[in-house]
Parts: structure tokens; sequence; C-alpha cells
């Protein structure tokens, strides 16, 4: 959804905790937010359409370090675009055409810094990375992958609801406004996280609305405020002016 200022929003919702408080659980990873993530290390293989190994190792990782918990790990990548986003969609596509663009015309000129910088914004999730992500953790014992119908939010969220998982591994904060129960943000190597808890999501409303908080409202009110599916939500209406 991309809401804009939704994680400072949920802090009363949200502490500091260590994935260890996980162990023995299955746990969700939104692979799509690691992919992104990685591609500061390979943009420049990524804008030529190669595989890296820099995406692997970086999922392997967090794989590795889900699995030394004996947690039950299913990856879970995005499907097809959704119809529902196909104005934000085919901006962000010319955007990163855009950019390749650009940084092709900085490689001629040998201005390799500034050509890693537009590759890095113009670097997508292409099919093929998404096949070679799967050929690499297939077989590996405790790992479970999933490749959403569309984006991996809805199937993230309906993993949690149908309580096929305990927790969700992301940087995604629209996993909030689909539902889920319990997100694990920030995750790092050392163990360190950040805990979202939709029960405590009532805390971050003031104490005249905290009483009688409603999920299906905070929803609407997220939408409202500007999303994917509304981009540009209803003028002066943010989250915080929305429930106080």
């Amino acid at each position: 959804m991309g809401i804009k200022g939704l994680l400072p929003f949920v802090a009363r919702a949200s502490r500091k905790g260590a994935i260890t408080e996980f162990k023995g659980k299955t746990i969700a990873v939104d692979v799509s937010c690691l992919l992104h993530r990685s591609f500061t290390g390979c943009a420049f293989d990524v804008a030529q359409g190669k595989r890296s190994q820099v995406y692997i190792n970086l999922i392997r990782r967090y794989i590795d370090l889900l699995l030394r918990l004996e947690c039950h790990v299913i990856l879970v990548f995005d499907g097809q675009p959704l119809p529902a986003k196909k104005d934000t969609n085919q901006r962000r596509s010319q955007s990163r055409s855009h950019n390749l663009e650009l940084g092709l015309i900085c490689m001629e000129n040998g201005d390799r810094a500034q050509a890693f910088k537009h590759f890095q914004m113009s670097a997508g999730i292409t099919p093929d990375i998404v096949q070679h992500a799967i050929e690499e953790f297939r077989t590996i014992l405790n790992v479970d992958i999933i490749v959403a119908p569309y984006e991996a939010d809805a199937q993230l969220a309906h993993l949690i609801k149908s309580g096929i998982a305990d927790a969700v591994v992301t940087e995604d904060s629209d996993l909030i406004p689909f539902g889920c129960e319990t997100i694990i943000f920030k995750l790092k190597e050392d163990s360190s996280c950040v805990i979202y808890e939709r029960k405590l999501l009532h805390k971050c409303v003031n104490r005249g609305l905290a009483s009688k908080f409603n999920f299906d409202v905070f929803r609407r009110i997220c939408i409202m405020s500007g999303c994917d599916y509304f981009p540009d939500g209803i003028p002066k209406v943010g989250l915080q002016k929305s429930v106080n």
C-alpha cells in the first residue's frame, strides 16, 4: 500500500525484541524485501539482466538464522502484477526504465559512481531472479516456497490469519493494514528485531478512540491517507489527523 508514516504511527504497538523469541515457530518471509535490499550490492548485474550471488547470499543468511532456531521457514515471492495497482506499477516501471537509460549514459561517460546510483533505482525483481532463488532454496529441509497469485502481501496475511505461520519477517509496513497479527521488522543477523503486535494497535490512537478501536476503520484510514491503490489520498488527511 505504501502508506507514509505508518511505522512511526504504530510505535506503541511495537517493541524491540529478538528473533530467538520465535524458536520452533513457523516464520513466513517476505522475500521481495530481501531482494530489494540486496540490489544495493549487485545493481550492475541486475541492470544487465545477470544473476547474482549477492541476493542469494542475503536470503540464505536469513534462512540459516531461522533454521538455527528450529523454525519452519516459508519463503513467499510476489506473483503476477496486481491489476488494482496498474497505474502505480506503470509509474514505477517507467521510473526504472528511465534510470536504466541514465545509468547506461553515465557508464558511457565514465561516471561509474553515478551510474551505480541510477542502476540501483532501476533494479526490479524479474521472473528470472525469482526462478534463481527458487532453484537455490527449494531442496532445503524445513524451507517451503510459495509464489503468490499476485503480490506477496495478501498471501503472507493469509498464512498468518489461517494459523499456518506464526509471524512474518518483512520491511514492508503494508502488512499492518493487511491485518497480520505479528510482524518482525528490522531483523538483523545478531537476532535483534522490532516486533509489531496487532493486539496493541489500539494504543496508537487517543484515549477517546482506544476503547472503541475498530481495525476495519483503521484500514480505511490508511487507505484515505494515501496508498498504492489510492495514491493521492484525501488532501490534508494523514494518519495522525484521521485518528485524533
